[in-house]
C-alpha cells in the first residue's frame, strides 16, 4: 500500500485544509522544508461503484485501517488501486482492466500508464511507523514478563527463606 500511496505514505495526517495552510506556513516561516499532507475533511468517497477485482486481487483501500475521517482521502489516493500477489498477476489485470492500476504484494506499481518498481532499498515511513509499532509491541510484552517474573523471584525468594527458617529451627544447636 506505500507503494501505491507514492509520497503520500509519508505524509502527516490534518484535520482539513485550515490546518495544512497553517502547517505549510509554519514549514515556510521556520524554513523547515516540505511536507505532504492528508486531509482529514475530504468529501466522502465511494469505491462500490468500481469495476470487480478477480479472484486474489483486492483494492488497496480495503486493506487500510484508519480513522473514518481519513477514508475519503485514501479511496481518492488509492483510486482503483488493487493489491495483487506479483507482477503476472499486475499485468493479467491491467490487460483485462486498462483503467485500473495494480501494486504487488513487493511494492511493484503497474497502470497502464505508469509503472514504478524494482528492488526496494529504503523502507516508507508506513513500513518504518509498523516496525516501530511492531517493536513497541513487543517491548510491552517482555516488559510485562519481566514484570511478572520479577513477582515469581520475589515469591520463590520468600518460599526459599521461610524453608531455610524451617531448616534454622530443626538443626541441632
Amino acid at each position: 500500500v506505500a507503494s501505491a500511496l507514492g509520497s503520500a505514505a509519508d505524509a502527516v495526517a490534518v484535520s482539513g485544509a485550515s490546518a495544512a495552510l497553517a502547517a505549510m506556513d509554519h514549514l515556510k516561516s521556520a524554513e523547515l522544508g516540505r511536507a505532504g499532507l492528508v486531509l482529514g475533511s475530504a468529501p466522502a468517497a465511494d469505491h462500490t461503484s468500481w469495476p470487480a477485482l478477480p479472484s486474489g486481487a483486492t483494492y488497496a483501500v480495503e486493506t487500510v485501517d484508519c480513522p473514518a475521517d481519513l477514508r475519503p482521502a485514501l479511496t481518492r489516493l488509492l483510486h482503483q488501486i488493487a493489491v495483487v500477489d506479483d507482477l503476472a498477476a499486475a499485468r493479467a489485470l491491467i490487460d483485462a482492466q486498462p483503467e485500473l492500476t495494480a501494486v504487488t504484494r513487493d511494492g511493484d506499481l503497474l497502470g497502464s500508464f505508469f509503472a514504478r518498481g524494482g528492488s526496494s532499498d529504503q523502507p516508507s515511513m508506513i513500513e518504518v511507523q509498523a516496525a516501530v509499532d511492531e517493536a513497541a509491541s513487543r517491548l510491552a510484552e517482555a516488559t510485562a514478563t519481566g514484570e511478572r517474573l520479577t513477582f515469581e523471584i520475589a515469591r520463590v525468594d520468600a518460599e526459599r527463606a521461610d524453608a531455610q527458617r524451617r531448616v534454622d529451627l530443626q538443626a541441632p544447636q
